[in-house]
């Protein structure tokens, strides 16, 4: 008796399951599954810039505007620690970085771009940052030719509020860098007006907003920041009539 090729059976089973599996009814493969949205985790913001401004009259200095360093995410007790990564290029000639308090300033006769290589961490957790220095060429707005001294002053106090905050989730822990620059630093900072996320406070002395929100939903709020020099933000608010807003949305 003669036994059928076993490769042809093999073909003919294969071919009548892929045929089974042609029909209308049968579902699709099934989507993968939703990526899961994290929540603060430790980052330096890929937005933070530290800007300057090129002195035109005489061309003798430029100068980095004071600021703070900034981090979001993470769990710190205190502030954020800041230091230089481990090997990489030290900041520009004349860029001066008080690793302590997490400020950078100072001035240089050459700068005109540059980066700061940064390592921050919350105690737990560290994440390495190349964070960009960038310094104006075309104005001189910021730069006083009869200031023999200082041409190119820090401007006045101001808190930034750029679109850096990340969301945070009812029940999580957040934390955040309130984000200051220009003035005289060390700074200072305490609850303006507005209305925090519940849950959250301000660390005056270390420059963050921390806690657990409790309600979601998106929350305005106002900070006077001081510095060394007697100078804050009520100034600004004075000047230009406007407060400067730092704007977060808390997921349920």
């Amino acid at each position: 008796m003669n036994l059928p090729r076993l490769d042809v059976c093999v073909a003919a089973i294969v071919f009548s399951v892929a045929l089974a599996g042609c029909g209308s009814g049968d579902s699709a493969a099934p989507p993968p599954p939703p990526i899961e949205k994290t929540y603060n985790e430790l980052a330096v913001p890929n937005s933070w810039v530290l800007f300057g401004q090129l002195d035109r009259n005489g061309g003798a200095q430029s100068r980095l505007y004071s600021a703070n360093l900034v981090a979001t995410g993470g769990t710190p007790l205190a502030g954020y620690s800041w230091s230089q990564t481990l090997g990489a290029p030290l900041p520009p000639p004349g860029v001066v970085v008080n690793w302590s308090d997490g400020t950078v300033g100072g001035s240089s006769p050459a700068l005109a771009s540059g980066f700061l290589y940064v390592d921050v961490t919350d105690g737990i957790v560290t994440r390495s940052s190349v964070i960009r220095i960038d310094l104006d060429p075309l104005s001189d707005s910021a730069c006083d030719s009869s200031n023999a001294v200082d041409p190119c002053s820090n401007p006045p106090l101001t808190n930034l509020h750029a679109d850096y905050e990340p969301h945070g989730k009812v029940g999580k822990p957040y934390t955040i860098s309130l984000a200051t620059w220009g003035g005289q630093p060390p700074y200072s900072w305490v609850f303006g007006s507005g209305t925090l996320p519940p849950g959250t406070t301000i660390d005056s002395a270390h420059g963050v907003l921390r806690g657990t929100p409790t309600t979601a939903g998106t929350y305005e709020f106002w900070v006077l920041t001081t510095d060394s020099a007697g100078g804050s933000t009520a100034s600004e608010v004075a000047e230009q009539g406007i407060w400067p807003v730092f704007k977060i949305t808390i997921d349920p």
